[in-house]
């Protein structure tokens, strides 16, 4: 049994990291919600056409609209991936085992990518056609 603790305790991470990497992730994923919301009226608008305006104002900025819908797509894929992955995951009250520290890097990383992806598209879209 004792050995069982030793290699249990092993493969968890303490919790000063957990907090850290779970920090990290919080932060990101709301700057990701932020981001999503702010970007997903434009592409309904446009996709719907009930705000011609507002369809106009995409297609005219320097961000066309099929790049702005395939952004939305992947980032609520990788909604649907986190809200799977964290129906998953188990934590426990020591922290978290090295796997699910390395999956919370991994969200995190990613996010990070499709936010500043999202930052980059809502500045061209409010950047006129030259």
């Amino acid at each position: 049994m004792e050995g069982n603790t030793h290699r249990s305790n092993k493969q968890s991470i303490d919790r000063s990291m957990y907090t850290v990497v779970l920090t990290k992730w919080l932060e990101a994923a709301s700057t990701f919600y932020n981001h999503y919301n702010q970007l997903r009226p434009y592409a309904t608008l446009v996709s719907s056409g009930q705000d011609l305006s507002a369809a106009k104002f995409v297609n005219q900025s320097q961000c066309p609209a099929g790049q702005l819908r395939r952004l939305l797509g992947r980032m609520h894929q990788e909604l649907e991936m986190l809200v799977q992955d964290m129906d998953q995951a188990e934590t426990p009250d020591s922290g978290c085992t090295q796997q699910q520290c390395r999956k919370l890097t991994t969200h995190t990383r990613i996010l990070t990518q499709l936010n500043q992806r999202a930052q980059t598209m809502s500045l061209l879209i409010t950047l006129p056609a030259s």
